[in-house]
């Protein structure tokens, strides 16, 4: 059985970043590494495709990258690749 692969973008190394994005995922890998391989990236690859297509899930919380329209149109390319996108928003 193949692992599910995920792709966390944290929007920062400490606070939010740890708490919602960081040690779910750390806690996901720990304890499900036979289905879950997690990889935390805190610079991803924005304009590189290929990059996207190593992972079935991408979480990140608030944008993925400081530009807000570019983000849009990722996320709409990363769906029409079969890629499930997760945004964690602050309410």
């Amino acid at each position: 059985m193949n692992k599910i692969k995920v792709l966390v973008l944290p929007s920062d190394k400490t606070g939010v970043g740890k708490f919602r994005s960081v040690d779910p995922h750390v806690c996901l890998q720990n304890n499900h590494s036979d289905e879950f391989h997690v990889d935390i990236d805190y610079e991803p690859k924005v304009n590189d495709l290929n990059y996207w297509k190593n992972y079935d899930i991408v979480h990140f919380h608030r944008s993925i990258g400081p530009d807000m329209n570019q983000a849009k149109d990722l996320i709409q390319r990363l769906n029409l690749l079969g890629l499930i996108t997760i945004m964690d928003l602050d309410d």
